[in-house]
């Protein structure tokens, strides 16, 4: 038997603080309207942008917790705050492991019940959570070969299909239309920007999970 120790992120204080960190982010913004008079523009500005970010700044150690797990011989036992109990490999009907930003693990049973662990790589040092995801990984093909039970691995995000074709339409109708402005208008559209800065993290996730692919089938 193998035994894990690891950190991974309160997933539930975590939303309740983005809710949080949104709304006071939405509500300074409404009313520097108001208040830009008063102390000015700039001064306005750093109090939107900081004060949501101080509220997870002063909160980032709560976020983060720690768990144990043990992987032994057709099972894997969990011991953290919201799960205890142990998995036979065969009540598993599926699972995900998805790496991006941090790691994230996903057990579906065959009774329907879910196991659900996220280590932020903001808040949490995820390196023991991926020795222990790729432990796990490495036990349930080993197990599905020798048992002959099928389990399933779900595909990640930037392994589904459509995901491509979504980031190539997407690239193609912004290079047309930023093209489009210029020889129309003689001027760079900057809101393009806006677009392009999540297109971009899309396609560097895209890339960086078939590197990681290609690595893993060496």
């Amino acid at each position: 038997m193998k035994d894990f120790n690891f950190e991974y992120t309160n997933s539930q204080l975590g939303i309740k603080l983005s809710i949080i960190c949104f709304s006071t982010f939405l509500f300074l913004l409404l009313t520097s309207v108001y208040t830009k008079d008063y102390i000015g523009i700039i001064p306005n500005l750093i109090i939107v942008f900081v004060i949501p970010f101080l509220i997870i700044w002063f909160n980032r150690n709560r976020i983060k917790i720690f768990g144990e797990a043990s992987i032994g011989d057709g099972f894997v036992d969990f011991k953290t705050n919201e799960i205890n109990r142990r998995v036979e490999f065969n009540k598993i009907e599926s699972y995900l492991i998805q790496t991006n930003g941090g790691t994230f693990l996903r057990l579906i049973l065959t009774d329907g019940f879910k196991i659900k662990i996220t280590a932020n790589a903001n808040f949490c040092n995820t390196k023991n959570f991926n020795i222990f995801c790729e432990c796990l990984e490495q036990n349930l093909c080993l197990y599905k070969s020798k048992s002959n039970i099928e389990i399933v691995k779900d595909k990640t995000f930037y392994e589904k299909k459509w995901l491509l074709y979504f980031l190539f339409i997407g690239t193609v109708i912004l290079i047309t239309l930023v093209f489009f402005i210029l020889f129309y208008k003689n001027t760079f559209p900057t809101s393009a920007f806006m677009i392009l800065g999540p297109l971009l993290a899309l396609w560097g996730g895209y890339f960086n999970n078939k590197s990681k692919n290609k690595f893993k089938n060496k």
